[in-house]
C-alpha cells in the first residue's frame, strides 16, 4: 500500500493505493560521473548515495483513483509519499490514465522519515 497526500489540507488530496507487483518502489541511485580517460580506461567519482535521486514508479489496476491522481499532478508542485520504505517529500512528474495499469512517476525530493 502506498499513500499520496498534499502537503496542505485538501478535500480530495488524500489516497490509498494498492501498487501492483510490476511497480519500482523506489528504484536507488548513486551520484556518479563517469569521464574517460587518454590511457583507454575511465575515472568514475562518486559522490554517494542521497535519498532524493530515488523515484518511484508506481502502477496499479484502481481505475476509480484516476480524476484523484489526474487533480494532484495539475494542482500540486510538492507531495508526500508514505510507503513502507519511509515517507517521502517530492513531485509527481508524470501520469498515464489513458491505459491500464495507471501509472505515475514519483521524485523524491527528500526522505521526511524512515
Amino acid at each position: 500500500m502506498i499513500a499520496l497526500s498534499t502537503t496542505t489540507y485538501a478535500l480530495d488530496g488524500h489516497i490509498v493505493i494498492k501498487e501492483l507487483p510490476k511497480s519500482n518502489l523506489p528504484s536507488f541511485a548513486r551520484r556518479l560521473t563517469r569521464t574517460a580517460t587518454l590511457d583507454g580506461n575511465s575515472s568514475i567519482n562518486d559522490g554517494g548515495y542521497s535519498d532524493s535521486d530515488s523515484t518511484f514508479i508506481v502502477k496499479t489496476n484502481q481505475t476509480d483513483i484516476a480524476d484523484n491522481l489526474e487533480t494532484l499532478i495539475k494542482n500540486y508542485p510538492l507531495m508526500i509519499l508514505t510507503s513502507k520504505q519511509g515517507a517521502f517529500l517530492g513531485a509527481m512528474s508524470s501520469l498515464s490514465t489513458r491505459s491500464y495499469p495507471i501509472e505515475f512517476t514519483f521524485l523524491v525530493k527528500e526522505r521526511l522519515s524512515a
